[in-house]
């Protein structure tokens, strides 16, 4: 009785280990089966799978990291408009971030562009000087550097911008001309530092050389922005009154700010005010007067130049060091014919 009992166990042992190597060999119950094959079907047909989609997407597209100062002012939103614009129809992805101002935030989106691995880099600078050591780290790193609208210290590979040096003289001239080459004026400049600002002085500077009857009786920063300059030059109303004869703003969203606080005053198109952007906010400004002349730099336009500059490099052709963009002069004869292009 002992034995048969041993040998039914030995048995049923020898049944379970065949259905646990039975197993083994099966894979699992149907149940379980089934995801896998649907799994292996997905994965040979590469062109039905979103991550064989994306990876194939990110092999032959090509990335550009694109910083600019801020995006506040009317002009800034249209430069990176047109970059954005004309990298997307060139089938490029583009990664477009605002620095808020601030080089420092600057200096390291363009580290985080490095550490990505982008295929090129276009910089518009919030400081000159302070962003040099970034375009020399991009170059070390074997990718195209390229600035628009304003200048580092350091050569890129191309910079598409204005001649600011021209602008400056330019309104400068229109000013003088317009106070009879004789007067005060108070001056308005960009963010200090930007190249903008610091050719765009030079060019007045040069000017006022010939209007020696014409003297600079207040001068400061309003950063480009169209509130700080409407409170500076509230500021000057109340300190010099009529002492002033003309006034000279280094862009247009200043110049608009100005033309505010002169409306406010009852001081409107009594006081001869230049400017230079041509932003479409300042439009009606120049056609009633209030702004006496604009330069028109074209923003979203300037963005294309530089993606295109861009396409050129990446094809292997020679390029521009420096090409720039030209101005038009825009006042209230003429901005009618304009303003449909802006």
């Amino acid at each position: 009785m002992k034995k048969r009992s041993t040998l039914l166990i030995v048995a049923l042992i020898a049944v379970l280990v065949m259905a646990m190597f039975a197993g083994c060999s099966s894979g699992g119950s149907a149940e379980e089966q089934e995801p896998a094959a649907s799994t292996e079907a997905e994965e040979s047909t590469p062109e039905e799978s979103p991550a064989a989609d994306t990876e194939a997407s990110g092999d032959d597209t090509i990335t550009i990291g694109f910083t600019i100062p801020s995006m506040v002012t009317e002009f800034f939103i249209n430069l990176q408009n047109g970059t954005k614009d004309a990298a997307e129809a060139a089938g490029y992805e583009i990664i477009a971030l605002d620095a808020g101002a601030d080089p420092a935030k600057q200096a390291s989106q363009v580290d985080e562009f490095i550490a990505q691995g982008v295929d090129a880099v276009i910089l518009t600078p919030a400081d000159g000087e302070a962003m040099g050591p970034s375009v020399e780290k991009v170059q070390e790193a074997g990718i195209p550097m390229l600035e628009v609208c304003t200048s580092t210290t350091v050569e890129p590979d191309s910079l598409v911008m204005a001649d600011d040096v021209e602008a400056g003289a330019a309104i400068t001239k229109g000013l003088c001309d317009a106070i009879g080459g004789k007067g005060n004026i108070v001056v308005i400049e960009g963010v200090m530092g930007q190249s903008s600002q610091i050719d765009r002085k030079d060019g007045m500077d040069a000017v006022l050389k010939d209007y020696p009857d014409v003297k600079i009786l207040a001068q400061d920063t309003a950063n480009w922005d169209r509130a700080e300059a409407q409170t500076l030059m509230e500021n000057w109303i109340q300190a010099h009154g009529d002492q002033i004869n003309g006034i000279l703003c280094q862009n247009d969203e200043m110049a608009i700010g100005v033309a505010n606080a002169l409306d406010a005053a009852d001081l409107s198109g009594k006081i001869p005010l230049v400017g230079i952007d041509f932003v479409p906010d300042s439009e009606q400004y120049i056609a009633d007067g209030k702004i006496t002349l604009d330069l028109w730099q074209d923003a979203y336009t300037e963005g294309k130049m530089i993606v295109e500059t861009l396409t050129k490099i990446l094809n292997g052709e020679q390029v521009e060091k420096v090409t720039l963009l030209q101005m038009t002069p825009i006042t209230k004869d003429n901005v009618d014919e304009y303003k449909e292009q802006n």
